[in-house]
């Protein structure tokens, strides 16, 4: 999964060169016929759960996989990044936590998560805020270790 964003120019046929080719036009109905479509890529963004076009070329891309961003829409393209979009501000999302551990050093605790998914996954490390009461344990005396495996 990417977060390309796409441009799609739909680009109208001469209505006169239609009207040429022995189609009828009313002067209260007029018709529209496209005769070619262009794609442009405009750049990289987080992959996107929602867009909102907000004003003067700002959007905002919502995302649960990873962190949501405000990007502003250039006409020209950067030359150093061959992209239209710039990133003006990122908010923070820790998930979807897919594991997480507790470590408890020098009387602060501190929760680290795999967070996000595909391409906006990552390690996080949260310390403010974390309380963890246990409401349940299991002992379970048949597992002798455990492993994980990554694959990068």
């Amino acid at each position: 999964m990417a977060g390309r964003l796409y441009m799609v120019h739909l680009l109208s046929e001469d209505i006169s060169a239609a009207a040429s080719n022995g189609t009828s036009t009313s002067d209260s109905l007029s018709a529209v016929r496209i005769g070619s479509i262009r794609i442009e890529l405009l750049g990289e963004t987080a992959t996107p759960e929602s867009i909102a076009y907000l004003d003067n070329g700002v959007v905002f891309i919502g995302s649960t996989l990873g962190d949501s961003q405000l990007i502003r829409l250039n006409p020209d393209p950067d030359p150093e990044r061959n992209s239209y979009i710039t990133i003006l501000e990122t908010y923070t999302n820790i998930g979807p936590i897919v594991d997480m551990v507790l470590l408890e050093t020098k009387g602060q605790n501190q929760l680290i998560t795999c967070s996000g998914a595909y391409k906006e996954g990552s390690l996080r490390v949260i310390r403010n805020g974390i309380g963890i009461h246990e409401h349940a344990t299991i002992d379970q005396d048949l597992i002798k270790g455990y492993c994980f495996y990554f694959i990068l």
